[in-house]
């Protein structure tokens, strides 16, 4: 099985209150979605518009990638894998976050 694409879909309401922090105001989903038909479905506690950019950018350079284009191919089941190379590829523009331990 195979990752064939990724899709991130911003949700927020129509008048969003920025004097507070409040997560249900806007949100961000994401569906991976593999060439068996099965869809992934996630949820991201972030800027949703942020890590939107952060998974539809091109590549800029080989430590600056879309996390989208270093995702699609790849085996869904390989999840320490798949932490690994998004570190790898948005070192330049992410943050510094723990590997993925199970």
């Amino acid at each position: 099985m195979r990752i064939t694409d990724v899709q991130p879909i911003v949700l927020r309401q129509p008048v969003v209150d920025n004097t507070v922090a409040d997560g249900s105001q806007d949100d961000l989903i994401v569906l991976v979605h593999t060439d068996e038909g099965l869809v992934g479905i996630g949820e991201v506690d972030s800027s949703p518009d942020v890590v939107r950019a952060a998974i539809l950018c091109p590549s800029s350079h080989s430590n600056a990638v879309g996390l989208r284009e270093v995702l699609v191919g790849q085996d869904p089941h390989d999840i320490d894998g798949l932490w690994r190379r998004m570190y790898r590829a948005s070192i330049y523009y992410g943050r510094r976050a723990q590997p993925c331990t199970r």
